[in-house]
């Protein structure tokens, strides 16, 4: 599965006059149309909270069930932790390795599953440091193009 960040969303729903929406779109539409897009469900609440400030707060509801219940894209949920010191161990880590916290929550989550690469225009916050591909959706298109 190819993952896609917060950022790939928000052009995709709310910033359409972004001058990066047409290669954003273009990579959303293909890994749905393939069936290998997935996204965490940090990044799903982190879009609500963006079409919140965007003052669309009618909509989270249907964004999170959309998301949710999404047979084009699969929603990955974090293993259930049973004690807040696993938890903080965990996610201190990642902090550790530069990652701010909620993209640390984004990055545990994105390791605990079987995902390939992940898609984001802020590559500078995971690549390098998670175990898996970080490419913005420009080079994820130029790397399948071959140009």
């Amino acid at each position: 599965m190819i993952c896609v960040d917060t950022d790939v969303l928000a052009i995709h729903h709310i910033f359409t006059w972004d001058e990066r929406y047409d290669v954003n779109e273009e990579v959303f539409q293909r890994l749905k149309k393939e069936g290998k897009l997935c996204t965490t469900i940090h990044n799903v609440l982190e879009l609500c909270g963006l079409f919140a400030v965007a003052g669309l707060s009618k909509k989270i509801n249907v964004v999170l069930e959309k998301y949710l219940s999404s047979g084009d894209l699969v929603v990955l949920f974090p293993e259930e932790f049973t004690d807040w010191g696993e938890y903080v161990s965990l996610v201190f880590q990642y902090i550790k390795r530069g990652i701010p916290y909620g993209d640390s929550l984004i990055a545990l989550t994105l390791e605990q599953h079987d995902v390939e690469m992940f898609l984001t225009w802020n590559t500078k916050h995971f690549r390098g440091k998670v175990g898996l591909d970080v490419l913005t959706p420009k080079e994820y298109l130029v790397g399948r193009s071959g140009v």
